[in-house]
Order: structure tokens, then sequence, then C-alpha cells
């Protein structure tokens, strides 16, 4: 199987980053914030750091920091809580980066209905990050020419027409920065946004825009482990924060991370930094792709269970709702009982594997939850599941991280009650935040780091027997937060996907 190396995507990135990298007199003021702060508590539970906020030095340039193609918004307007959903507000337009999709800003999503903002007037934007050509590395969709930034541009359009707005707020990550860097690089498309967020991404000359007309947040953290730091930094005329100990999810995720964004898309204005509780009804939608590629599961079915949080094993043997996938990948909504664990099972009509997916409780309503699998075709999904033998009476077993990456240094995490925590998985110089565990056919825990994945900076497997001849209950541990699945036979074509919120 061939290999793709992240630093090799990276380096590519940069070398092609801007069309026009000369300075310009923007007039803004170049703004530097030392902030810290731990993780906020996204998901299940509304604990953690409650109302961080950024310290440290304004208005100081060079401060060291111490201490998705197709855009929907599906879902009720209005969410409840303690502040009331405000529709003068600008819609905000999500842009997610490499390997990812819209369900990269679910946590970001719950933090801000929780602060008034309207669930129908927030857009995730899906595009293939990766293409699935027969080139020697995979060829990046995002490039001129590629009708990437035709495809975004009548994506902003579409919702400045669904919302009457005049601009958008754009919020970019990691590649998602990059492409709107590119993007707002045409006078055009500058005129359509508002504010811009550019987080954990490549550092510019100046702020967004042809002339650095756009107002632009710079925000990123010391702990970054996806993109090479000598590509990073200041950026002239922008406000640029610095997050210490910060990932490159956690520059997204964390408390004073949303704190930061918030109060540049809202003048100052001092957010509620934690994710409050939602009254019922908490409603579930999102969409179905295919990982990687976002190519949406045209007719899947979507069969949701309620489970025994003790066991992972289904409560009722029907259904609680049943969906069929939209032509553009979409599903729901669903209504979700509070303090209530489900399983979301994804059967694909094309014989790709049926994907079982294990959440925590929700509590807030969301139109970001997304369900993927492999593709039955060559893409570039198939670099990371092709990894799992397909043929053996074994779990196949993937844990996705949606708050942060996992790094052995300050991290802990267990799969079955057995202890990962290594740097050979977990290296604190990169930001794993997807991995598998399988077995290599022996059915012998080994427990060695795939290979596969050794140029990878964001996945990684490990060499894992989780027997599935009988449903066994697995346990998914992280710090402080664990999650119980059942064992599904990969050589009945099952995937099981853990995802800790």
């Amino acid at each position: 199987m061939r290999k793709i190396s992240m630093v090799t995507i990276v380096a590519a990135l940069c070398a092609c980053s801007g069309d026009d990298k000369s300075s310009a007199d923007s007039g803004a003021t170049t703004s530097s914030t030392t902030a810290t702060g731990t993780t906020g508590t996204t998901g299940t539970t509304a604990t953690g750091t409650t109302g961080t906020t950024a310290t440290g030095t304004t208005g100081t340039t060079g401060t060291t920091a111490t201490g998705t193609t197709g855009t929907t918004a599906t879902g009720t307007t209005g969410t409840t809580g303690a502040v009331p959903c405000d529709d003068t507000r600008p819609p905000v337009f999500l842009v997610h980066g490499i390997t990812a999709s819209g369900s990269r800003f679910a946590p970001l999503l719950d933090y801000m209905t929780s602060n008034g903002y309207c669930l129908d007037r927030v857009f995730a934007h899906d595009y293939a990050s990766l293409y699935h050509f027969d080139s020697d590395p995979y060829v990046l969709d995002w490039r001129k020419g590629s009708g990437m930034f035709e495809l975004l541009d009548a994506a902003v359009d579409e919702v400045l027409a669904e919302t009457g707005a005049d601009k958008v707020d754009f919020i970019g990550h990691s590649l998602g920065g990059l492409a709107g860097y590119t993007y707002m690089a045409d006078p055009d498309h500058a005129a359509k946004v508002n504010r811009y967020a550019h987080v954990a991404s490549f550092a510019n000359f100046q702020p967004a825009g042809p002339k650095g007309e756009v107002p632009t947040l710079n925000i990123y953290g010391t702990a970054e482990g996806v993109i090479d730091p000598m590509f990073m930094g200041e950026i002239p005329g922008a406000t640029n924060v610095v997050l210490d100990g910060a990932d490159h999810y956690q520059a997204l995720y964390r408390a004073d991370a949303f704190a930061e964004i918030y109060k540049f898309l809202n003048d100052g204005e001092e957010p509620v930094a934690e994710v409050l509780p939602q009254a019922e009804p908490i409603e579930v939608s999102g969409k179905a792709l295919v990982f990687m590629d976002n190519t949406p599961l045209e007719g899947a079915s979507i069969d949701i269970y309620e489970v025994d949080p003790a066991t992972g094993f289904r409560v009722d043997a029907v259904p609680a709702a049943e969906f069929v996938v939209a032509a553009d990948g979409a599903w729901g909504p669903f209504e979700a009982a509070p303090e209530t664990t489900y399983e979301f099972v994804a059967t694909p009509t094309d014989g790709a594997p049926t994907v079982h997916v294990y959440t925590p409780p929700f509590v807030r309503s969301t139109n970001l939850f997304y369900l993927s699998t492999m593709a039955n075709y060559p893409s570039a999904s198939l670099l990371v599941w092709g990894a799992a033998p397909m043929d053996q009476p074994q779990t196949n077993l993937f844990t996705f991280v949606s708050f942060q990456s996992v790094m052995a240094d300050r991290d802990t995490i267990s799969v079955g009650g057995v202890d990962l925590t290594s740097e050979d998985l977990f290296s604190s110089s990169k930001n794993i935040w997807a991995f598998g565990s399988y077995d290599d056919g022996d059915q012998v825990s080994s427990l060695d780091a795939d290979p596969l994945f050794a140029d990878f900076t964001t996945f990684n497997g490990v060499d894992l027997y989780l027997p599935a001849d009988v449903p066994t209950t697995i346990n998914v541990t992280m710090n402080d937060r664990s999650l119980n699945v059942s064992s599904w036979p990969a050589n009945e074509n099952h995937l099981v996907y853990a995802v800790l919120r």
C-alpha cells in the first residue's frame, strides 16, 4: 500500500500557499496576546475550565506565549440555554483542514450556540482535501484549477442568499486557513467576508484580502504538531493570539481559544466559555460521507439505537430512529434524549463496511454529527481504513478524539483495559487525534505501532487483538473520559468507532 507523508503535504502546501505575498499597508494594528488555560469540556458535561480568557500583553509585536463540497445548515432556529439565539449576527462559514470534514467544528458549534449563535446560521463547507486519483502522491484538491475556489465561492453565495446577509464571518482551520487566504486574495471574494479567524494555520505577510483589508485573527498553539512551526507565526497587521500548550486542535476547541474567537467576532464582548446543557428537545443531524473524500453516502441507511452505557449493548432490538441518506449526504434530525448513549449504524449501499458509531450523550442540538466509512473504490480513505484486516474474526476499532489530540507526555489512553500511552503511539511531536486498534492476523497483541502511519502526524494504528466471536464490551478511556462500545466482527464487514467528545 502506498504511504503518504504529512510532512511532504505540509511542505507542498506552504510552497504554494499564496498568490500575493507582498506587504500591504492595511491600516490595521498588530495585536499580540498571550493566553493560558486548560482544555474546556465539550460533549457530555459542562465541567472543566469555565470562563477562561486570555491574558498577556496586547499591542506588542512578537510576544512569546507563556503559561465542507456542499454547505448546509439544518436544525431548529434558536437554541435554549442561558443566551437566546441572535439572528442579527453575520452567518458563520467554517472551512476544515486536510483529511477532515465539517464535523471538525462540532465542539466549536456547541460553544457558539451556548453563546447565542443560531444553529441554522452556522455553515460547514465540506470538500475533498485529498483526491483519489491514481497518482503518487495523491493530488491535493485545493489548488487553483481544481475548481475548489469556485465551489467555495458558490457556497458562500448560497449562505448569503439563504440568510439575507451581506457578509459572512469566515473561520478556517489548518488547510482551511490556507484556503481562506487564497479565496480572499480575490477582491470580489474578500468583499463577502466581514471578519476572518485563521486558526492553527500558516503565517502570512498581511491580514487576509488583496490589501490586507479583511480584519484577521491569527490564533495558534505552542504544542503544534501538524504544521511545521517554521511555517507558523505572527501575521503583521492581524490580531495574533498564541495559546500556551495548545495543540493543533485545541487552538480551535479549548475554552480560551473559543473565548478569543468569540471576542474577535463580537467586538470584544466576553463569552460564556463553556458548553451549557440545553433544554429539550435536543436535535441531532449531520452528514454521512466517505472519510477524507467527503463523498456523500447517498442512499445509505442510518439506524440509531439506545445503548446501555455500562456495556455498549443495545437496550432494544428495534431502532429508536431510521433514516436514508440524502443526495448531499444529509440525514436527520433525530431527537436525542438527555443523558442517553446511542449507537449510530451506517450501512452503505455499495458494499463498503457497515459502521457502528458510539458516542456519549448529547447536551446540545447539533447539525455537525457526521458518520463516515471507507470507500469501496480507490480512495484516500483506504490509506487509513485499509490498514485494518477485514478478513479476520476480530473487532477493528477506530477511536476519534474530537476535542484535542493525544500526547503521551500529558495524556493517558487505554482500549479494552490495555494502556496504550506511549511515545511510539502518541508522540508528543505529533498531534494524533484518531487511531485504529486491530490485530495483524496472529491474534497476539504486540502493541506495536503500525508502520503504515510512521509519516502521519494525525493518525496511528496499534496491533491490539480485540475478539469478536461473542458480543464483548470494549472500554475506551482517555484521561477522565470513558466510553463503552460493543465488539463487531470485521470478517462480517463491520467497523466500530468510539467518538470521544
